[in-house]
């Protein structure tokens, strides 16, 4: 993975950081999400 993350930089660096931006936006809300729904599955 790490790999072709460096040989994705070489070729196009925004794309890189296009991405991580993007999973660092919605990787919380998606946690925040399964954690809202798993908790009232349980209450």
């Amino acid at each position: 993975m790490i790999a072709s993350l460096r040989n994705e930089w070489f070729e196009a660096p925004w794309f890189v950081v296009l991405t991580i931006a993007v999973v660092a936006f919605v990787g919380p809300g998606l946690l925040w999400g399964a954690w809202l729904a798993l908790s009232s599955l349980f209450s």
